[in-house]
């Protein structure tokens, strides 16, 4: 298990409307939190974790990103930063071994959901500045109904990076608690729509391409492992809760003090309940939709 998503605060500067994150305050300081990620670090470091992500939120808001990226390095960690790429990130490209950005349009739509008329430029300026750096990038792209008709504009973000070492992650928008969002969420044909462009987009290239929508989850170029070793497990530092996510199944677990050993064994309980449903195999995405039209038609 090899897969840590560390949630450093909830405090964003855009307001996305799609966004799964509505908690916008953190229960306690950026001190506390700084304090509490390095436990943790230091509890998976003993248990033999390589890679982490710090994410949010947005996680330059986050008073200490710096200082905990130094610190990560310091235990040896392969790191990683999400951000929405507000701000310029090149300060932190000594601490990072990838960078994950999140474009949701050409730059009229993501300016628009994101409030910001700067916002498309900024991320475009970061992604050239970590392209020059060497620094492999992930792009996140999450499909709605306020960008679905128009998914072009992913062919403008590829030519700005390296597909052989970057990746394009194409992310239909998940349910959120608030009714209005859930307003945005693709309909069946809307999500075919989707894995029809993502298979035009393979044809065109070699894409590193990932694709999750509301009718299935796949990894890794339409296919779908699930195991120990890649589930991700997302610490919520801020808030002192985790999850798992099992591309088909979530657990939330909340806890007043975060164990990184006690994660270990919700983990491997959850693989066992995960394993028994019978998903823990490789499957084509097509069988996967004729078996969820086939369910449907009955």
């Amino acid at each position: 298990m090899n897969n840590f998503i560390i949630l450093l605060t909830h405090r964003c500067n855009y307001r996305c409307p799609h966004c799964y994150d509505i908690e916008k305050d953190n229960l306690c300081d950026d001190k506390t939190i700084l304090n509490d990620t390095k436990k943790i670090l230091k509890g998976l470091k003993r248990l033999g974790v390589r890679d982490v992500e710090f994410s949010g939120g947005e996680c330059t808001l986050f008073k200490y990103l710096e200082d905990i990226l130094k610190f990560a390095k310091k235990l040896k960690f392969k790191t990683s930063i999400f951000s929405n790429g507000w701000t310029d990130l090149s300060k932190y490209q000594d601490y990072v071994d990838k960078i994950n950005l999140s474009i949701d349009g050409n730059e009229a739509t993501h300016n628009k959901i994101r409030g910001n008329e700067n916002a498309f430029k900024n991320v475009i300026a970061n992604i050239k500045n970590f392209y020059k750096s060497k620094i492999p990038i992930n792009i996140q792209c999450t499909i709605n109904k306020n960008n679905i008709r128009n998914l072009n504009f992913i062919d403008e973000v590829v030519e700005v990076i390296n597909t052989e070492k970057d990746s394009i992650i194409l992310e239909a928008m998940v349910s959120t608690l608030s009714p209005k969002a859930n307003n945005l969420l693709l309909n069946d044909s809307e999500n075919c729509k989707l894995y029809n462009y993502a298979l035009e987009l393979l044809e065109k290239k070699n894409y590193h391409l990932n694709i999750s929508t509301n009718l299935f989850n796949i990894n890794s170029d339409f296919k779908l492992n699930v195991n120990k070793t890649n589930m991700p497990v997302f610490i919520d530092v801020p808030n002192k809760k985790y999850y798992l996510d099992l591309n088909l199944s979530s657990y939330v677990l909340n806890t007043k003090k975060i164990e990184t050993e006690a994660i270990f064994k919700e983990v491997e309980k959850a693989v066992t309940i995960f394993n028994a449903r019978n998903y823990n195999v490789t499957l084509n995405i097509e069988n996967i939709l004729i078996d969820i039209l086939k369910n449907r038609s009955h």
